[in-house]
């Protein structure tokens, strides 16, 4: 295969990938069901939905609240991580202050080390968050399902 047809295929793909199915089964739909997909925004009956709305949802009921509050915590988390990451990776000189610690032939810096533990947990805790939010949402739809 040719760099030129790597170069057409690929974005094309790509493209075909993030691209969701237009279809919708409309014949079998519950209102008051939430659903989130995993770069979009909350949805409720099939439209979207704000973050305060989502929030008043879930206050409706108790058993979701719990994993809610979780969920908000972790985002804080990694949102307040996100901070010291673009201070390192941006402002940040590794070869500023050269360190004597090495590990084989490797330097281990304290640039580094600050950059990767607040990378990870930057990544942590947007996923536990992500896993929360499911929880949350699994919860109070399930709680729905037995009322009607």
């Amino acid at each position: 295969i040719s760099k030129f047809t790597i170069k057409i295929i690929l974005p094309l793909i790509l493209i075909l990938f993030v691209l969701t199915a237009s279809a919708q089964d409309s014949t079998n739909k519950v209102s008051a069901i939430l659903t989130k997909k995993a770069f979009g925004p909350y949805k409720m009956g099939g439209g979207r939905i704000s973050g305060e709305q989502f929030k008043q949802e879930i206050y409706i009921v108790p058993a979701a609240i719990p994993f809610y509050k979780k969920a908000k915590t972790s985002e804080i988390i990694c949102l307040s991580s996100f901070a010291p990451m673009a201070m390192l990776a941006f402002f940040g000189n590794p070869n500023k202050y050269p360190s004597r610690d090495s590990l084989g032939r490797f330097r281990l810096r304290g640039y580094y080390v600050g950059l990767l533990l607040s990378e990870a947990s930057l990544i942590y805790f947007f996923f536990r968050s992500n896993k929360f939010y499911k929880k949350t949402i699994r919860a109070r739809n399930s709680h729905l399902k037995t009322i009607y």
